[in-house]
């Protein structure tokens, strides 16, 4: 059986929610025929279809999504085989393997429609907590949140999931109340960032780090794009799974990831500016 075929027999009522391991910001506006998870997460209820992804290893030890679902009739094998199609673009694209929800929201882009998606904000804090080992990585380090947010706003702008139901790219969403924070703060751009975080990285000292996090980050529509500058400062906020040193130390530290994560969260905010903007621009010339 087809993809398409299976997602039709799946979600031939569209009620599809995709469950995120994120805070979920709003309850489901219904229960769901299907619901997607990742990672071993428990589905909202026990009735229904659950498909578990989770990323693995084929024989060969390349990473790939496996679906493992808790009926019968779920047939997760078409579905596993169109998610993984494109895991080796979107590894290009953002530097780095993808996170399991990133995979699944843009492998199901232009196949499902009428769609519930909480709990993804490609948003987890790159801070340390104060227990963990000081040798020992954040899991969510290896992966690129920065271009994943970008790369999704993106592609909603030139191909936007009308069914789809995401507070993420919800029209019209700014977060207003940030607004006062900002005044009297310098603004700077992404080279700036670049920067600095070069100059920490060469020295080793703690002072470029904290110097970025009292500005606040010029928004636009270049932050959006696929160019070599967003490309290389997103690499600065994640580690590289095939390396065992990296010039990342901030991402080691207690004190300095806190200001990372500072940084980071100012970048999305911007980010969030320039897709809303472009957003209302878009509905303003329709």
């Amino acid at each position: 059986m087809k993809f398409a075929e299976v997602v039709n027999s799946l979600f031939p009522s569209g009620e599809i929610l995709i469950l995120g391991n994120g805070a979920a910001q709003s309850p489901p506006p219904r229960e769901a025929a299907v619901t997607l998870t990742f990672n071993g997460r428990q589905p909202l209820t026990r009735t229904g279809i659950n498909l578990d992804v989770r990323m693995t290893k084929d024989v060969f030890g390349k990473p790939k999504l496996s679906v493992f679902a808790n009926s019968e009739r779920a047939m997760p094998g078409p579905i596993e085989e169109h998610l993984n199609q494109n895991l080796s673009q979107q590894a290009l694209d953002l530097g780095c393997l993808p996170s399991t929800g990133y995979a699944v929201l843009h492998g199901l882009w232009d196949e499902a429609c009428d769609v519930s998606i909480i709990g993804i904000r490609f948003d987890p804090s790159l801070a340390r907590p104060g227990n963990l080992p000081v040798r020992k990585p954040l899991p969510q380090a290896f992966h690129n949140w920065l271009g994943e947010r970008r790369t999704t706003f993106l592609r909603w702008l030139n191909s936007p999931c009308l069914g789809w139901s995401w507070p993420l790219v919800k029209a019209g969403v700014r977060d207003d109340a940030e607004l006062p924070l900002l005044a009297g703060k310098r603004l700077i751009d992404l080279a700036e960032v670049a920067g600095y975080l070069e100059a920490a990285a060469h020295s080793g000292s703690l002072a470029p780090i904290q110097r970025i996090s009292q500005f606040a980050i010029q928004t636009g529509p270049e932050l959006l794009r696929p160019s070599e500058l967003n490309r290389k400062l997103e690499a600065m906020f994640q580690l590289d799974r095939e390396q065992s040193d990296t010039r990342n130390w901030w991402l080691y530290d207690a004190q300095a990831s806190a200001l990372i994560e500072q940084i980071a969260h100012s970048i999305r905010s911007a980010q969030q500016f320039a897709f809303s903007r472009a957003l209302e621009s878009q509905v303003k010339a329709a």
